[in-house]
């Protein structure tokens, strides 16, 4: 679903589309994006076979929660 924000960009207020995400249940989230992608790549890194895959996708999952939960997302 989207939504419309106003912001003031110093000259003019104006409205912009926004993205809303729903966060995915069972995964976390961090306090901000930085975090989240460090974890993500940490997970990712150490995952050395095929059968790991769903570490992959975990931790895809937090960074997607971290979006969701922390962040109001507009479109370009």
């Amino acid at each position: 679903m989207d939504n419309i924000i106003n912001t003031n960009d110093m000259t003019k207020d104006k409205k912009v589309m926004c993205e809303d995400l729903k966060p995915t249940p069972m995964f976390a989230d961090r306090e901000n994006i930085k975090e989240a992608f460090d974890y993500a790549t940490n997970v990712i890194e150490r995952s050395v076979s095929a059968e790991m895959t769903i570490y992959g996708t975990t931790a895809l999952a937090v960074i997607w929660n971290t979006l969701a939960n922390k962040y109001t997302l507009i479109k370009k």
